[in-house]
């Protein structure tokens, strides 16, 4: 996993941007969870949104419906509230597997901000082709991309 520089207290990790009070919350649900598994699961979204331009910002979520949580994180996407780990969806509605198995719950949270950011790249890219880059270059700038890693 690459951490980037501590620069002005932002300890974060690529693609993923924990403030340092969320990071400590998320190792401490981590910690809690005590499973290798979901550790290594979260691990691994977290490594698959390393290159991916469009920050996933982590927070922590200390208050819901005037109720003082302890262990809430939230993801904002390019900025915007995107979702949070609480097992609720955007209709109020509760996801009883997220409420029970905080396993599921903290890798589901983790997934859902990785498919959203990539949403939000794939948007940018298409915004860029409109506006009349060239998709023949950008193309060409993923494979040279690819092409460093393989």
């Amino acid at each position: 996993m690459q951490i980037s520089n501590y620069n002005q207290n932002n300890n974060t990790f690529t693609g993923f941007r924990f403030t340092s009070a969320s990071k400590k919350r998320f190792y401490k649900i981590l910690e809690g969870i005590n499973d290798p598994n979901a550790t290594s699961k979260c691990l691994n979204i977290i490594k698959s949104q390393e290159k991916n331009p469009v920050d996933i910002e982590v927070r922590n979520l200390n208050m819901i419906f005037g109720q003082k949580i302890n262990d809430g994180l939230e993801a904002y996407i390019s900025g915007k509230l995107s979702h949070d780990n609480t097992g609720m969806n955007s209709f109020g509605f509760i996801n009883i597997r997220e409420v029970l198995d905080e396993k599921f719950n903290i890798v589901n949270f983790l997934r859902k901000a990785a498919k959203k950011a990539e949403k939000a790249y794939n948007k940018q890219v298409n915004e860029r082709i409109s506006n009349g880059e060239s998709a023949d270059m950008l193309n060409r700038h993923a494979i040279e991309s690819l092409d460093e890693i393989i």
